[in-house]
């Protein structure tokens, strides 16, 4: 896995302790672009397609490993079936986002990294400091230098899409009175109009 990749996903691991953006959790990485077409190696770890960008076997695993490292049960008890149906609804909702021009300022990514460093280190942020500093140490990178990488930023830039286009859909109507329904609604019709291919079958 590459370093934006691996940044990105600790990253999304800090967000539960800042309390930034908890729904964008746990995705996959990549950054902000998305390659023409998906190489032989990345289909050959596909886990599933989405629009052409490819979600790896091995995030799904990463990221599975890294709930499992997290105190709540809740956390712990999903499956990777979830994590990776989790993948593809936030890939539709950040391409979405993308074309309605919801990506975030600088200002906006340099407050949420602000954010969720304070997070990790204040009080009980011990084990998502512990996971900052492995994947900084697989890359050559101390735990400063993760903070100020540019794979990180290009990280918060998708996280923070895919939250503003959240945000932007969870409005009580009369066909949906939860917000939460509506947020699942849309997600659906998106991955409806979306060409997903999901290749591999967890338990």
């Amino acid at each position: 896995m590459n370093l934006k990749r691996r940044l990105t996903i600790a990253a999304l691991g800090v967000l539960t302790i800042a309390g930034v953006v908890v729904f964008a959790f746990w995705q996959w990485g990549g950054g902000t672009a998305h390659a023409p077409s998906p190489s032989a190696a990345e289909l050959k770890d596909a886990a599933a397609v989405v629009n052409g960008h490819v979600i790896l076997k091995s995030d799904v695993e990463r990221t599975f490993e890294g709930y499992q490292g997290l105190a709540a049960p809740a956390a712990r008890a999903l499956t990777r079936t979830q994590i990776l149906n989790t993948m593809i609804d936030d890939e539709v909702k950040y391409e979405e986002g993308v074309r309605l021009k919801m990506t975030p300022t600088a200002a906006e990514v340099d407050a949420a990294i602000a954010s969720s460093r304070e997070g990790v280190e204040g009080p009980g942020g011990e084990s998502q400091r512990a996971l900052v500093e492995k994947v900084a140490a697989q890359d050559g990178l101390t735990y400063d230098s993760y903070w100020t990488s540019p794979a990180l930023r290009d990280g918060w830039v998708r996280i923070l899409t895919i939250g503003k286009y959240t945000t932007s859909i969870f409005v009580p109507s009369d066909a949906y009175p939860d917000a939460n329904n509506a947020v699942a609604a849309k997600v659906a019709e998106l991955r409806a109009q979306a060409k997903v291919e999901i290749l591999v079958a967890y338990d």
